[in-house]
Formats: structure tokens, sequence, C-alpha cells
């Protein structure tokens, strides 16, 4: 797992991830909360579609992101009628597509054929009522990034903080260890 805020080189990740094990990448992803799809894309990443998602809560300002969305549900992909481009992962306007906690959004995720099973997933506040990334090499909508670890109970929270891989770079003031 990785913590929000990640730093790959010079480049900033403000939304973390899951990593299951190798080849297991049929696997449910469920809504953590209400939100309606809005924007989204589909490109290609070693040859296979890699849906990359953004809802809207029913909080105002708060959002969050899934990419690496390798099988999504028949109404998602259905919203989705362009061939996937090389490369590209601009996103646009697609639904919106009103979604419930709980509901399912995926059978599958990552790259199937090399059998790498992740998931991006992050949580955006654009009214700044959480800690948002300091770090110089934060931009574009990572800016708005905040820590998802807040968003689940202390117990929870503190289960997957010490998941987070021991190598992982991260902005430490963003998601602080409970």
């Amino acid at each position: 797992m990785g913590a929000p805020g990640r730093i790959l080189s010079n480049d900033y990740k403000g939304h973390g991830y899951f990593r299951v094990p190798t080849g297991q990448n049929q696997i449910e992803v469920r809504m953590p909360t209400n939100g309606r799809l809005y924007e989204g894309s589909v490109y290609l990443a070693s040859g296979e579609p890699q849906y990359l998602l953004f809802f809207r809560t029913t909080c105002g300002g708060l959002w969050f992101i899934f990419d690496h969305i390798r099988g999504p549900v028949s109404a998602i992909a259905d919203l989705f009628t362009n061939d996937p481009p090389v490369g590209d992962s601009h996103t646009y306007k697609v639904g919106p597509l009103e979604m419930k906690e709980g509901d399912l959004v995926a059978t599958s995720i990552g790259i199937i054929s090399e059998g790498n099973a992740f998931l991006d997933f992050g949580v955006n506040d654009e009214l700044g009522r959480l800690p948002r990334p300091q770090h110089p090499n934060a931009y574009g909508r990572h800016l708005n990034a905040v820590c998802f670890f807040t968003f689940f109970d202390s117990e929870t929270a503190a289960y997957l903080q010490a998941k987070v891989h021991a190598d992982s770079v991260h902005e430490a003031e963003l998601c602080p260890p409970e």
C-alpha cells in the first residue's frame, strides 16, 4: 500500500494505492460512499484498458478517484464509447451516473496479463477543510489531495497506515501516522 502524498522521483502523487498479491486482479471494487461519476478516461497500459474514474460525493467539495480499474461494471463501461488511446489518460465528462455506498464499481483491477494487481485511490477536498499538500512538487488536482485515512474509523486507519510499504516516500505532514 502507498500513502497519499507520494513522491516518485520528482513527480508528486496526491493519491495512494492498494496492492493485492500478484495475480489476484479479480477483485470487487465497491463505492466507499454515495457519489456521482462525472468524469473519467479509458487508456491503454501494457496493452490493456485502464479506467480512471472521478466521483463527486454528496458532501460539497469532496471528490475521489479510482484509477487502474480493469473491469468496470457495464453501467460504467457503457459511458466510455471511444476506443482507448495509447498512452493518453486525459479525462472528459461522462454520465452523470449516481451510485450508492456499497455499489459494485468493478470486478478486476490493474494489469491482468502481468498479474500486477493494484488500484489507485485518492480523496480531494476543494474547500480546504483538511490538510492539503505543502510539498513544492504538488501540482494540479494533487493540490487538493487529502489523507484518505481520515475517512476511516481509528482502528481501520491505523491498520491501513501499518500496511504502507516501508520504502514508500510520501509527504508525512499530509498523512501523519496515528
